[in-house]
C-alpha cells in the first residue's frame, strides 16, 4: 500500500501530466509553424502518454513495470532536446525514421539544465 506522501505526489504528477496532454491535444494555443515545432509537440504527447501509464502502474503498484518505462520518458526528453537545438540534420533522420539514440557517443552531451534552458528560451517567453 502507497503511503498518503507518495499518494499525494502522485495524484499531482498525474493532474499535471493531464494539463501538459491537454495542450498537447489542442494544439491551437502552441506557437506550431514549422515541422520541427509539430515534431516537439509529438515528442511531448508520446512523453505524457507514457508518463500516465508510469503514473498508474506506480498507483497500482507495479512499481517494476513502471521503471521499465523510464528509458522511453528519457529518450523523449532527449529528442525534444535535439529537436528544439534546431540540427538540420537530426531533424531530417527523424522525419525519416532514421534516427537512433547513441548514449554516450553523441557529440553534444547534455544534462538536464540545459535541455531544460534550451526548451524554455524557445518556446517560454520572458514575463
Amino acid at each position: 500500500m502507497l503511503s498518503n506522501s507518495v499518494a499525494e505526489a502522485l495524484r499531482v504528477s498525474s493532474e499535471s501530466a493531464n494539463k501538459l496532454d491537454d495542450l498537447v491535444a489542442r494544439p491551437s494555443g502552441l506557437p506550431i509553424k514549422t515541422v520541427a515545432d509539430w515534431m516537439l509537440a509529438s515528442q511531448w504527447a508520446i512523453n505524457a502518454s507514457v508518463h500516465n501509464s508510469l503514473l498508474t502502474l506506480f498507483r497500482d503498484n507495479f512499481p517494476a513495470g513502471a521503471f521499465s518505462l523510464l528509458r522511453p520518458v528519457f529518450e523523449t526528453l532527449v529528442r525534444v532536446h535535439l529537436i528544439a537545438m534546431g540540427d538540420r540534420q537530426v531533424i531530417e533522420e527523424m522525419c525519416t525514421d532514421r534516427f537512433r539514440i547513441k548514449f554516450f557517443t553523441h557529440p553534444r552531451k547534455s544534462t538536464i539544465i540545459s535541455i531544460w534552458a534550451a526548451i524554455s528560451s524557445r518556446y517560454i517567453s520572458a514575463s
